[in-house]
C-alpha cells in the first residue's frame, strides 16, 4: 500500500510539473501577442 502511495504521489508531482511549463509557454505566447498589437497600434 505505502508503495503505491508514494507512486501516486510521485504522478501527482511529475503532473505539476508538466502544468507549469505549459503555463510558461502559454505566458510567452500572449507577450508575442502584446507586441504584435502595439505594432498595428504604432
Amino acid at each position: 500500500m505505502k508503495k503505491k502511495v508514494r507512486k501516486k504521489r510521485k504522478d501527482k508531482e511529475e503532473k505539476k510539473k508538466k502544468k507549469k511549463k505549459k503555463k510558461k509557454k502559454k505566458k510567452k505566447k500572449k507577450k508575442k501577442k502584446k507586441k504584435e498589437k502595439k505594432k498595428k497600434k504604432k
